[in-house]
């Protein structure tokens, strides 16, 4: 028979209407969108007006990370208020960024941008595994972000060129859509779960969380070492975005059309991308093959995209407050060790 904590849990998951889930998916447009812009170490060429310390972005990336995953877990019923004050405070900032600033200003401005950019990733996943029905966050993850990453590819590489005026005039429009999605989202402490504790007895599926945690740790390094590989390249991480989207909307048709759940061929789709690492290595000699490769390597992009997803299966079997830090966690990890490897 099935625990009760399980069924109470599940009947508290909300499913999103689509126009709602758009409205969220321009948070990965803003946040890759802004970084991917404005820090030149992620990009081929940087477009920030002022040059920005790598240092203090490095500082401010893994602060966000960390903060947010201590407040998730000393929080966790004060989520969805931390990233509507976020979404908030974001979009006076990039408001304010159409006013004449001293150079130091708007390096500010732009600092904070990018803490909000990382410390609100932590609260797009824990919304999803906690608030989400598993069918909103399928459609959430492949169509919301096939229209992210699509928004992501015109950013990058210039094939359309974006100014930066355009861009501010952009991230403003992202960032009043996803105020619309924290204002939807119930703010009310019974619409959260309720986390499993010692006394009710509920075993935890080890090797389930094992596997999965596993298959995040590579995906996201994977992700990770994605775009950089693909920046190699010109226009390739366009390319790399494209083939994303393009394989999170086929994702989603086949889900719809046919009941086709994502997480059947995430195995697949990162075999696809490590042939594309190999392709991109076997272009140093053959020039062909660069392109092919940011394409087979941007099919592989979304599997690190499904974390949330990943998070939901395991609230399902064991609600832990616990699992969405450990998954933030997880791909804080492998930030740290791609920009070793980068360093090296």
């Amino acid at each position: 028979m099935r625990h009760y904590l399980l069924s109470l849990n599940q009947a508290k998951r909300q499913t999103i209407p689509i126009f709602i889930i758009v409205c969220f998916s321009m948070f990965n447009a803003w946040q890759m969108g802004f970084i991917y812009f404005m820090n030149p170490s992620l990009s081929v060429t940087g477009h920030s007006p002022l040059p920005i310390s790598m240092d203090n972005v490095t500082i401010l990336m893994a602060l966000g990370y960390i903060l947010a995953i201590g407040y998730m877990i000393i929080l966790p019923h004060f989520v969805v208020w931390a990233e509507r004050v976020s979404t908030v405070v974001s979009l006076i900032t990039i408001l304010i960024m159409f006013f004449p600033l001293t150079d130091s200003a708007m390096l500010l401005i732009i600092y904070i941008h990018i803490f909000f950019c990382c410390f609100m990733i932590g609260f797009e996943s824990f919304i999803m595994m906690n608030f989400f029905s598993e069918k909103s966050a399928i459609i959430y993850l492949t169509l919301g972000y096939g229209i992210a990453t699509l928004i992501i590819s015109l950013v990058q590489n210039e094939i359309i060129p974006v100014s930066f005026s355009g861009f501010r005039l952009a991230v403003v429009f992202m960032l009043t859509m996803l105020l619309v999605f924290t204002f939807y989202m119930s703010t009310d402490k019974n619409a959260c779960p309720v986390y499993v504790k010692k006394t009710d007895n509920l075993i935890m599926p080890k090797h389930l969380f094992t596997g999965i945690f596993a298959i995040a740790f590579v995906s996201c390094l994977m992700m990770l070492c994605g775009p950089a590989a693909a920046g190699t390249i010109p226009h390739g991480i366009s390319l790399a975005y494209l083939a994303d989207a393009a394989g999170s909307i086929i994702l989603y048709l086949g889900y719809k059309n046919n009941n086709f759940h994502p997480l059947r061929i995430v195995s697949l789709m990162m075999t696809v991308s490590a042939i594309g690492f190999l392709a991109l290595y076997i272009s140093i000699f053959a020039a062909a093959f660069r392109y092919p490769a940011c394409i087979l390597i941007g099919f592989g992009f979304a599997p690190c995209q499904f974390l949330p997803l990943y998070g939901l299966t395991l609230m399902k079997s064991y609600p832990s407050r616990y699992i969405c830090p450990s998954i933030i966690l997880i791909a804080v990890i492998t930030v740290v060790l791609q920009s070793g490897i980068t360093e090296v």
